[in-house]
């Protein structure tokens, strides 16, 4: 799937109408791109892979409770799909 369609799947799922005018339906008209090259990118995937290798390690302790359990990888998951976007990019 495309990253513009990607986008505009997770943007549409239960979110009330963007008051601004902006976001990814009239993303291509504002001139922007997805630069994984960016500083900026570069810095977010810093940071997600690092929340990603922490959330994990605390994942892995056996005193979790389940809802715990289910929070943790609910956030795994999340920043997983947050990391995708760069390989739509290839």
């Amino acid at each position: 799937m495309a990253l513009m369609q990607k986008l505009k799947v997770l943007l549409k799922k239960n979110k009330p109408p963007n008051p601004y005018g902006v976001g990814v339906d009239n993303y291509d008209s504002m001139g922007g791109k997805f630069d994984k090259f960016s500083g900026s990118w570069l810095f977010i995937k810093k940071w997600a892979k690092q929340e990603l290798y922490e959330l994990r390690m605390n994942n892995d302790s056996m005193s979790l409770s389940e809802i715990k359990t289910a929070s943790l990888r609910g956030k795994i998951k999340q920043l997983k799909r947050l990391l995708s976007l760069e390989e739509d990019m290839d």
